[in-house]
This record gives C-alpha cells, sequence and structure tokens, in this order.
C-alpha cells in the first residue's frame, strides 16, 4: 500500500502542479469567483517548422522551450495550466491568491522573453495578459484539472494572437496594477508608415523646444496637438487642445479639433478583438523600472559615480526579483546594497567590507519569502503575532542564502543584525550601539531610506525631503547610528 501511495504521488505530481495537486488530496480546492492575470504564450514559425521536420526532432525542441520557460513562470509563482501544441496557458493568482499576481505575470512574460533570447531556439515568442475576475477550480467530471474561464482567459488569448513577436501585450487592468514598477508603453493603430511616425515625432519635438523657450501660446499648443493627432495620440491631443482652449476660448480652429479628437479616441488608441463586442486599450511592456536610476531618489552624481561596482554586483537577480514580486518592492535589493556602498564609501571602509556590505544589502531580504504573502501586503498594521511573525524572516535569509552557498561569515552576520537598532530595541539579539556590525547599521540605514521612498501596498512613494526628515527623527529616537544616518543625509543635501 505504502509503494502504491509512493507510485501515485509521484505520478499525480509530474502530471499536475504540486500545489494543486497537494490542495486536491486535501479537498481544499473549490470553484469561485477570484480576480486573477492569465498568461497565454504562442511560439512563431512553429507550425511550418513541425511540417519540415521530423516528429522526433520537433517533440525534442518543443520539450527544450518547455524545459526553459517552466522555471521561469514557477518562479514567479504562476499555475500552468495547459499546453495547447505550441502554446502553453497560465494563471496567475490562482489556486493561491497572491496579492501581486499581475506583477508577477508581467515579470514572467518579461523574463521568458529574455530566456528565448538566450537559448537560440528557431522561434521567436509572443505573450499576451489579461486581468480580471474569472471563474477558478476543478473542471471535469471523471478526469478533473484545475483551470480558469471567463472573459478575462478570452482577452489574454486575443492579446496573445495580436502580440507582435519578442513582446509582451497587457490589457488595462493589468497595466493599472503592474505600471508603478515597469515601464509600459500604450499601442496606437498606426495607419501610416514608420518614416511618417518618425517626421511628426522629430516636429513634435521642435514644438516643444520652442514651448519652453516662448512660453505656452494657444497657437503652439493647437500645433502640437495636431501632430498628436497625426501620431494616433489623442489623449495628448485632447490635453493640448483643452490648454489652448482655456487660453484662446473664442477659436473655432481649436474648438473643432478638440471635437474631432475626442471622436477619434478609441478608433486611434483602442483595439477590436476578435470576439469582444466593444474595443480595448492594450499596452506593451518594455522594461522594468530601475529605483536606483531614478533622479527622483537617487542623485544621477551618485547612481553615475558607483555605474562601474553595480556592474560587478554577482547575485541570483530573478530570485531576488521573484521575493520582491511578492509585495511590490521592486528594485529594492539593488537601490539597498547600492546605496550601502556608497555609505561605506563616504565613511571610508576597507575595499573589501564595502563589496561585503553591497551583496549584503542586496540579498538581505531574500527570506521574506517565508512570510505569507498576505501579511507582506497588508493595508493595515499588523497585530503583534503578525509582527513577531514577520521578525523570523531574518532567520530564513540566513537559511536561504547558506542554501545558495553563501559562507561568507561577515556577509550572514551583516543579513543577520540589519535589524538591530542603536538603543538596543531591535532583533534578533536586542545589540546595541557599536556591537552591531558597522555593515548591519549602515545596511539597516539604506533599507529604511528604501522602504520610504517606494510604493508600498498601503501608500504611495515618500518624497526624499520627507524620508531623509523621517531617517533624522528616528536617529534621535535611538533607531540609527547617527554617524551612518548623518552620512546618508550629506548625500543626497551636497549631491
Amino acid at each position: 500500500m505504502e509503494e502504491m501511495k509512493e507510485k501515485v504521488e509521484r505520478t499525480l505530481y509530474t502530471t499536475m502542479d504540486p500545489v494543486v495537486a497537494k490542495l486536491a488530496t486535501e479537498g481544499k480546492l473549490r470553484i469561485e469567483k477570484r480576480e486573477i492575470s492569465i498568461m497565454f504564450c504562442d511560439l512563431t514559425g512553429f507550425t511550418s517548422y513541425s511540417d519540415q521536420n521530423p516528429p522526433d526532432i520537433v517533440l525534442d525542441e518543443l520539450n527544450r522551450f518547455i524545459g526553459h520557460i517552466e522555471p521561469v513562470i514557477e518562479l514567479f509563482r504562476g499555475h500552468i495550466d495547459k499546453y495547447m501544441g505550441d502554446g502553453v496557458m497560465v494563471e496567475f493568482g490562482a489556486p493561491i491568491d497572491y496579492a501581486q499576481h499581475a506583477l508577477m505575470a508581467v515579470l514572467a512574460g518579461l523574463k521568458m522573453q529574455e530566456k528565448m533570447q538566450e537559448i537560440g531556439l528557431p522561434w521567436r515568442l509572443r505573450i499576451g495578459i489579461a486581468t480580471g475576475y474569472t471563474i477558478v477550480g476543478m473542471m471535469g467530471v471523471h478526469r478533473q484539472a484545475y483551470s480558469a474561464i471567463g472573459d478575462r482567459v478570452n482577452v489574454a488569448k486575443r492579446l496573445e494572437e495580436i502580440c507582435q513577436p519578442e513582446r509582451v501585450y497587457i490589457d488595462e487592468f493589468t497595466y493599472k496594477l503592474a505600471e508603478p514598477f515597469v515601464n509600459i508603453e500604450k499601442l496606437r493603430n498606426m495607419g501610416y508608415s514608420r518614416q511618417s511616425d518618425k517626421t511628426l515625432l522629430e516636429e513634435l519635438i521642435v514644438l516643444e523646444e520652442r514651448l519652453t523657450e516662448e512660453g505656452e501660446s494657444a497657437g503652439l499648443l493647437y500645433q502640437m496637438g495636431k501632430l498628436h493627432f497625426g501620431l494616433h495620440d489623442a489623449t495628448a491631443a485632447i490635453s493640448c487642445f483643452e490648454h489652448a482652449l482655456s487660453l484662446d476660448p473664442d477659436s473655432t480652429d481649436i474648438r473643432l479639433a478638440y471635437a474631432d479628437a475626442n471622436l477619434k479616441r478609441d478608433e486611434f488608441e483602442k483595439f477590436q478583438l476578435k470576439g469582444k463586442l466593444h474595443k480595448i486599450a492594450v499596452y506593451e511592456v518594455k522594461d522594468i523600472k530601475s529605483r536606483w536610476y531614478d533622479p527622483a531618489i537617487i542623485p544621477l552624481s551618485i547612481s553615475t559615480q558607483y555605474k562601474e561596482i553595480e556592474a560587478g554586483i554577482k547575485a541570483p537577480f530573478d530570485l531576488i526579483l521573484s521575493v520582491e514580486s511578492l509585495d511590490g518592492s521592486i528594485g529594492r535589493g539593488r537601490l539597498v546594497g547600492m546605496l550601502s556602498y556608497a555609505i561605506a564609501d563616504r565613511l571610508q571602509l576597507n575595499e573589501d567590507l564595502k563589496r561585503t556590505i553591497l551583496q549584503a544589502g542586496f540579498l538581505q531580504d531574500i527570506g521574506k519569502e517565508a512570510i505569507p504573502h498576505h501579511i507582506l501586503n497588508r493595508p493595515a498594521s499588523l497585530t503583534e503575532q503578525e509582527a513577531k511573525f514577520v521578525e523570523k524572516y531574518v532567520t530564513e535569509s540566513i537559511a536561504s542564502l547558506k542554501r545558495l552557498g553563501y559562507v561568507d561569515e561577515q556577509l550572514l552576520t551583516i543579513v543577520k543584525h540589519h535589524h538591530e537598532m542603536w538603543n538596543g530595541k531591535g532583533y534578533p539579539d536586542a545589540l546595541k550601539g557599536t556591537d552591531i556590525p558597522i555593515g548591519a547599521r549602515i545596511t539597516a540605514v539604506a533599507e529604511a531610506y528604501s522602504a520610504m521612498t517606494s510604493w508600498r501596498p498601503y501608500r504611495g512613494p515618500w518624497d526624499v525631503r520627507l524620508a531623509l526628515n523621517e531617517i533624522r527623527k528616528s536617529t534621535e529616537r535611538g533607531c540609527y547610528d547617527p554617524q551612518v544616518a548623518d552620512t546618508l543625509i550629506k548625500i543626497f543635501t551636497n549631491d
């Protein structure tokens, strides 16, 4: 019986998502309506390739493709619903209801396209992602499978069908949830050549320079609106015409142009998907936003000064990104690590220690994956019990780093103590003052600044001045090393 049980479990786990298999055997899966993100991906040129090559070669290459993208999907906690020849359907946010499902789906899409560039298969990949309420659960009678049905599933499939190879297309709901973290471009229905597009853009740049030099005028704004309209960017055209009308409310030409732009908005900026009654807005995901290179967060002189140091970072970048996606703290590791290095540099620490501090800052939150995601994304204050639970992630970070092969005791010590406080009220060991390793004192301040200036599930990013003022107040209350905090503040006030 035990042998049979093991065989059944092995078979089940190789033919079904292990999470789904576990929940199914425990009777914890049910049919429900839930907001999730759905991804469809498909290979271009696969049909002709399969017609021209022997079946064993086709299947071997297809399995090689699947073997490369499966780990990426799993890393960002996607559930592979089914394989459809050369296509894959994936759900994010089901069966486990991750709050940042849209972000996870978008990051997985970007990383899948990166992987396709690396492995050099003879095909290119199209990806479509949609977000919204769907019905999810075990479907079927005698043979069951966990899947999702609904309008958003259809939209994701249609987005994949119109997607250009090597791109990731998303709908408006996904855009709203992922926009704080990735650079996204709204697509337009272009009715002319790219050369024409380039010419209009060049003319627009000239007018924008004139606007800066000469100041606002109804005529100039009207011309800019016409160029935006020619570029099929109706929203920008409407904005220019509205501004022009506020300066010249009696202009018939501006009024007519304004009305025309409103009439054409859906035609220019929305796409008619097969099977959809109404047109929808479509967006292309470009890349991940860099907080380290955001001048609103880090002075340009600082990010430029340490560019070579950043290029030398060695870390499991995709794993860190996966952990950061749990609560939307994208870019936290890089920002904390690099800012810690800059502080250590100003404190004139030796080069080996500075690089250890950089690496510790980059890696110190890797244990957050052990914290339940609903606690990480809690919009309200945590209970005392939940706060104690969160504190345990420091120990998990150490364990995770050891499993990854990190054995440098100095690095592990910095990670362990980066939540200690100058006044001895921190954790895990309540160290006080200079008993706290200098590296941990530095990364603690850098992480505080990163947290305050980043998007959080319960608030938007703080202004730099507000964040520095709060660090100053916290230092006065005994939270941080005064010398380290003062060095951080000088980095921003002097640079």
